[in-house]
């Protein structure tokens, strides 16, 4: 039985409810995460693009020459769930709305599908590996 879907689904699900929760809480982040919000806002749009893609648009693990094609939907995804944030934010105590963070998400979104093209330019390298381990 393959797991993976499923470790790629819970992969991208739980960590976008992490995001989901730290950014509409209403008192600042906890003293365990401290790091610049531009650090935040573009790790956190990287990592949640590039799971994206895996949980739901790499289902098939296409080979390269489709990869162009699957990415604009989860980054118009990601890129609406950035603003449904902000707009959240807006009426949010302690929080506030900022088109800057909108930018930071952008590039965030942008780097996700570059981290994912390259897993793609290297995946089949991987599996060809395995197969000669496994044979």
């Amino acid at each position: 039985m393959n797991y993976m879907p499923a470790i790629y689904r819970t992969a991208f699900w739980m960590p976008l409810a992490i995001c989901t929760y730290l950014a509409l809480m209403p008192a600042p982040y906890p003293d365990a995460i401290q790091f610049p919000d531009v650090v935040l806002h573009v790790f956190a749009f990287t990592y949640l693009t590039a799971a994206l893609v895996l949980a739901h648009f790499d289902t098939d693990r296409n080979p390269l020459t489709l990869t162009f094609s699957i990415l604009w939907i989860p980054a118009t995804w990601m890129f609406f769930y950035s603003v449904a944030l902000e707009v959240a934010q807006a009426f949010t105590p302690d929080r506030r709305a900022e088109i800057l963070d909108l930018l930071w998400d952008t590039i965030g979104i942008g780097v996700g599908q570059v981290c994912y093209w390259g897993y793609v330019r290297i995946r089949p390298v991987q599996i060809n590996r395995n197969r000669l381990n496994d044979g």
